[in-house]
């Protein structure tokens, strides 16, 4: 008897109730009950080991394979009416999952079979797009372990879209995982939705980050607050927020007591997070109103242009000139490297000078 490998198989639609079940619920053997009782713990998880895997379990041979399937099969016909009754619920679309079922309550699972949220009126009206971005950005902003993420991209899964469509089953059956990093997925997969569907932070709600009451400097820190503690700090050293004294990776390593290369890792992950959450709109915006609000408050002949300097004047906003700049070289590495932040954000003219003219046309 093969593990079915259809996802609209009942297998897959077990409601949470039973799902959460001890195996002693299953009339097993007491040899393959003993075999499989320090490996799994619950019906939930048992229907996710296909038959190699099951096979690998020290002491179950086939003929207990047998037994656990014909359990198995015996379990979801008596609770075959539960089930029925909760398959609609439990595989809602993609659709729904952006937030097209304001009907939707508590928690369900996606096309996929990944436990995803539902929060009742998170949804306001005009927010597809951002909800599309939620969808769509990449799987790093999980912020997985190594081995989870490198399963990932070794089976080609880059975006969250991608993830929550992928079959839950046929991951646990791929090569370097078991259930801690299927675990693992899942609850950094539920996490992020219900942090990005929540109407305070909301991608569409970018625009509160460009609040013209927020100093440089609480940006920055509203910016960073998204990251894990670890990641945070680390970032913060690197750039010196805010005493100005920009750590090396080496001396941020004995510090932690990791190596260079792991503290390089944790600090691109963060800066990857901070871009897939946030993109480069909050900043460009932040940056460009800003500097117009200083053009035009600013009683000078120049009136729309503002140099290097005059830039990081306009953004000591709530924090010192150096602060600012400390700020400046932080959202500059994180939105445009390589280019130039007040470039991308204004007109530039010529080295180092910018404009604020016909700003408002400007949507780059």
């Amino acid at each position: 008897m093969a593990f079915p490998k259809n996802p609209k198989h009942p297998y897959y639609q077990l409601p949470e109730k039973l799902a959460i079940l001890s195996i002693n619920e299953l009339e097993l053997s007491v040899r393959s009950y003993n075999a499989l009782r320090y490996r799994t713990k619950t019906v939930g998880e048992l229907v996710l080991l296909s038959d190699d895997k099951l096979l690998k379990i020290r002491d179950l041979g086939r003929k207990s394979l047998i037994d656990v399937r014909r359990a198995l099969d015996e379990f979801m016909a008596r609770h075959a009416g539960e089930i029925a009754g909760a398959s609609d619920s439990l595989q809602p679309s993609i659709d729904e999952v952006r937030g097209q079922s304001p009907d939707a309550r508590g928690s369900g699972f996606s096309s996929g079979g990944w436990r995803v949220p539902h929060h009742p009126g998170q949804h306001r009206s005009g927010s597809s797009k951002a909800i599309d971005d939620v969808l769509s950005a990449p799987v790093e902003v999980l912020d997985l372990s190594a081995r989870s993420l490198n399963v990932l991209t070794k089976l080609k899964v880059r975006y969250v879209i991608e993830l929550l469509e992928y079959p839950k089953r046929d991951l646990f059956s791929a090569e370097n995982i078991g259930r801690k990093s299927l675990n693992e997925i899942e609850s950094k997969l539920f996490a992020y939705l219900s942090d990005r569907q929540s109407p305070s932070n909301d991608p569409a709600s970018e625009q509160s980050l460009a609040n013209p009451s927020l100093g440089t400097k609480d940006f920055v820190e509203q910016i960073l607050s998204r990251l894990p503690e670890r990641q945070r700090n680390i970032i913060a050293d690197r750039y010196g927020l805010w005493d100005g004294i920009a750590e090396t990776l080496q001396d941020i390593g004995d510090k932690l007591g990791l190596t260079r290369e792991r503290i390089r890792q944790i600090e691109a992950r963060g800066i990857q997070r901070i871009r897939g959450v946030f993109g480069y709109g909050a900043i460009r915006n932040f940056v460009r109103e800003n500097i117009c609000r200083y053009v035009e408050n600013k009683e000078t002949g120049k009136f729309g242009v503002v140099n290097e300097d005059e830039a990081v004047e306009a953004l000591a906003i709530g924090c010192t000139p150096e602060e600012a700049g400390l700020a400046i070289e932080f959202l500059q590495d994180i939105s445009f490297p390589g280019g130039s932040l007040f470039g991308r954000s204004l007109i530039e003219i010529e080295p180092e000078v910018y404009a604020q003219a016909a700003l408002k046309y400007l949507d780059r």
